[in-house]
């Protein structure tokens, strides 16, 4: 996490996750983009199976899965629901303030099959142990798994639509950021957002390395394309070339392949997309 940044939950966020546990028994939590948990509903750990399993063969695998699917659904900016590497399902959603991705929440662990895999590697006292915890994971079936999924995206609506999360950085460049939100064309140059606080572009570009964690150009890109996310899943009738212009791109073909490098897939293919599909697309 960039130095000095702050992370400000209003109560409504615990209680939603509260609630979400007691309903479904399904673990929820809230992770910063580098993947450090800040709040969680009321089971706080990791269930018994996976906490076997870490003690018999070490967190290494689990944690690579965590931050490879972090980075997938950063990339594609939307739910991702996946199998883990003990034969469990998790799911993941970024969470966006200000069209700028500030975390994850990310919920697991459920079942969706009886008997766990790969026990005969165990000696038989672990592998009966293992059985045992496995079947105390709650079980759901391909029906009630989209509801779960479906119960999450709401969530994730309900967060990011109330801001019961938002980031609070220095001072000094919150004027930036506010202005790289709210005029979203890029036409802000380094030496014109120096001058907005009075400081020297140097000083900006160690300011947006240290507090914020990319450079000033990075996050303006970042901050277009997240818009340009919103836009081309959400506005009827949408095209490339309007998303394009309305976000100051004066060449559409320019734009798909910036937007293909940052996001991992071509703009085109969220056009007519509305949230809902996306999250469907996640199971």
């Amino acid at each position: 996490m960039p130095e000095d940044m702050q992370f400000l939950f209003k109560a409504d966020i615990q209680t939603a996750f509260d609630h979400f546990y007691s309903l479904l028994g399904v673990r929820i939590a809230f992770f910063t983009s580098s993947g450090g948990q800040l709040k969680v509903g009321k089971r706080k750990g990791s269930c018994a199976y996976c906490r076997l399993l870490r003690s018999e063969l070490g967190h290494g695998v689990c944690l690579a899965q965590d931050d490879a699917m972090r980075r997938r659904a950063a990339a594609e900016g939307k739910m991702i629901c996946y199998q883990c590497h003990a034969g469990l399902t998790e799911a993941i959603a970024p969470i966006y303030v200000d069209g700028m991705q500030a975390g994850f929440i990310m919920i697991g662990q459920f079942r969706r099959r009886n008997r766990p895999s790969g026990l005969h590697r165990f000696r038989p006292a672990v592998a009966r142990k293992l059985r045992r915890a496995f079947e105390a994971v709650p079980y759901f079936t391909q029906s009630r798994c989209r509801d779960v999924l479906a119960f999450l995206e709401i969530i994730v609506r309900h967060v990011a639509s109330n801001r019961l999360v938002d980031i609070r950085r220095p001072d000094m460049i919150q004027p930036i950021l506010d202005h790289i939100h709210q005029h979203p064309d890029g036409r802000l140059s380094l030496r014109d957002a120096a001058a907005m606080i009075h400081r020297s572009p140097s000083s900006v570009t160690h300011a947006f390395k240290k507090h914020v964690g990319t450079s000033f150009r990075r996050y303006q890109i970042q901050a277009r394309l997240n818009k340009a996310t919103h836009l081309l899943q959400t506005t009827p009738d949408a095209t490339v070339s309007l998303v394009a212009a309305k976000l100051g791109f004066d060449d559409p073909l320019y734009f798909s392949r910036l937007y293909k490098k940052y996001k991992g897939c071509c703009p085109s293919k969220l056009l007519g997309r509305s949230k809902a599909d996306v999250a469907g697309g996640a199971t």
